[in-house]
């Protein structure tokens, strides 16, 4: 990670560190090698919730999930990957089936997460946004929850998922294992 220091006009000093950037030395997965890694390293875990069942998974599906903190990305975003499985009584054992990619940006105004449903080849088959507004206190107002279809053929939408095919497949976007230990 590279630091810069700049001091701008008005006598303030910034700090900008610089994000992990495309290059040749970023080795690029297939999306069956992610689905192998989440269901080998992931953890076991239960897909619920409204954004599910718009994705039109069903409820409490089992799944095996890897998660990084938003203090892990360079672009500051919490991410999820999520590969659904059969529903079995044993999930190490269980077929996967899906994968589900989610991320959120949270800040003092606002939380907007992104779910994308996915093939287990990496195909798009459906995703939706889901924006949520904050009070003065910073709590989330549940009556504002608004989820809206995100059209991944659209040029927002292929901005969106592009940028989230790069992380999960590309290993962009995230923070060395160096620059986290920097952090502590």
């Amino acid at each position: 990670m590279t630091t810069a220091v700049l001091l701008l006009t008005s006598g303030l000093i910034a700090v900008v560190h610089a994000v992990q950037a495309p290059s040749k030395q970023v080795s690029a997965i297939m999306p069956k090698e992610l689905v192998a890694k989440t269901m080998a390293e992931g953890k076991n875990s239960i897909c619920e919730g409204r954004a599910i069942e718009l994705l039109s998974l069903p409820k409490a599906t089992p799944c095996k999930m890897i998660e990084f903190p938003s203090d892990q990305t360079g672009d500051g975003m919490r991410r999820s990957c999520r590969v659904l499985v059969s529903p079995s009584d044993k999930t190490k054992s269980a077929k996967p089936t899906a994968m589900v990619w989610s991320s959120e940006m949270d800040d003092s105004t606002s939380k907007t997460s992104h779910f994308f449903k996915l093939t287990l080849d990496g195909n798009w088959e459906k995703s939706y946004t889901l924006r949520i507004q904050r009070d003065d206190a910073g709590k989330p107002i549940d009556s504002s929850a608004i989820y809206s279809y995100l059209d991944a053929g659209a040029s927002k939408g292929k901005e969106i998922l592009e940028h989230e095919r790069d992380f999960w497949l590309k290993g962009m976007y995230r923070k060395t294992q160096k620059a986290l230990k920097e952090r502590r």
